[in-house]
């Protein structure tokens, strides 16, 4: 069954032992295709049926008053971007962390795509106090 974008997923996330996450106690996890062998790419299948990978791309970067220069990525009109917080900075009041769409260039990482950081207050302006690292993962 396709989700909301279209897509279905057939990649299952395996121990390198070969159990199910469910019942791994731990160890190295890689994915499997469909066919339960060991692939580096996450595949998906569309709603015409055809295969594709799915690109991640990754990386952190340190906010320089409030904000990040353009972070090179490849990144497309549906790029998801998701940015979590590493390391904070404690004496700030940002309220969260976005690549607002103003901020994304669409484009190959290197050759112009990308996309900014940007730290926010609560009524939406930039916290130019903030400092911290933030991580992010681009899935194309």
């Amino acid at each position: 069954m396709a989700n909301d974008y279209g897509v279905q997923a057939i990649v299952a996330v395996k121990v390198a032992d070969g159990t199910d996450v469910a019942t791994a106690g731990s160890g190295a996890v890689l994915f499997c295709d469909s066919d339960d062998r060991p692939t580096t790419a996450i595949r998906a299948k569309t709603a015409d049926g055809a295969m594709r990978d799915v690109i991640q791309q990754s990386g952190a970067a340190t906010l320089v008053a409030g904000t990040t220069a353009l972070l090179p990525a490849t990144v497309t009109a549906s790029s998801r971007i998701l940015l979590s917080l590493k390391t904070p900075d404690t004496k700030t009041d940002t309220t969260e962390y976005a690549a607002l769409g103003t901020d994304r260039v669409v484009g190959i990482g290197g050759a112009g795509g990308g996309f900014k950081i940007t730290a926010l207050v609560a009524a939406g302006t930039i916290n130019v106090a903030d400092v911290s690292v933030i991580d992010w993962v681009v899935f194309n």
